[in-house]
């Protein structure tokens, strides 16, 4: 099986005998290109199913208007009603996302992240994965100078803007609504305290057990990878 030749713009100057880059303004609606030449150009294009190379367009304009888009998992109602949400917005003014996920793993994020920086996005929005401690690969963003914005899951040592609630308040409204409802015994169940926004969460929950005069037993304050197998593993006994 032989591969098919993928067609460049040299192609399409070659039918009409144009110049490539003559070709190249006139699929960029450059105002110097004739209506006539245009109309031509693209006709020919679509006929030899000519596909722009966005990478190639991005490195000559050092635009590419893509923003990359990293979160834990994808099948997940938060993550994807954030995904959709973010898609909706970015659209509006003209850009498209490429989606990819860490499933967790720290790895996967770093590869992602070189993934990205390689298509020359114009930014990154990103939610941590749970096993990310090094934060290297996210400097890295920001020694490009790409624009970075963090949510749900960010670390203030980045010092880049970072969307998400308040983690040590809702924990304590958590705990405080247990506790109208009659709770004496109430565990927490989270990712590893070693990520802001669980830590947080942790210190909301300690702080509203001692305003309640309830002990903290340390069996009931349970660190899980998220997954729904480690859950019930951690959560087994309980």
């Amino acid at each position: 099986m032989t591969n098919k030749k993928k067609i460049t713009i040299k192609d399409i100057a070659s039918v009409l005998n144009i110049s490539a880059a003559a070709v190249s303004k006139a699929l960029h609606n450059d105002p110097r290109i004739s209506e006539k030449t245009k109309k031509a150009v693209k006709q020919v294009a679509k006929n030899l199913n000519y596909q722009p190379n966005h990478l190639a367009s991005a490195l000559r304009s050092g635009k590419s208007n893509l923003v990359g888009v990293i979160v834990p998992r994808t099948n997940s109602n938060f993550f994807s009603s954030v995904i959709q949400n973010i898609e909706e917005v970015l659209n509006k003014e003209g850009y498209n996302i490429i989606i990819t996920q860490s499933n967790e793993s720290y790895k996967k994020e770093c590869d992602n992240i070189d993934t990205l920086l390689f298509t020359q996005v114009d930014g990154i929005i990103a939610s941590m994965a749970n096993e990310t401690v090094d934060l290297d690969h996210y400097e890295k963003i920001k020694s490009k100078g790409i624009p970075l914005v963090l949510f749900d899951r960010g670390e203030n040592d980045l010092n880049v803007d970072y969307i998400g609630i308040d983690d040590y308040k809702s924990s304590q409204i958590i705990v405080e609504h247990l506790v109208e409802q009659g709770c004496k015994r109430i565990a927490h169940i989270g990712g590893f305290k070693r990520t802001r926004i669980y830590n947080n969460r942790i210190k909301g929950y300690i702080d509203a057990l001692k305003k309640h005069n309830l002990p903290l037993e340390e069996e009931l304050l349970i660190e899980t990878n998220l997954s729904i197998e480690n859950g019930r593993k951690k959560c087994c006994n309980f």
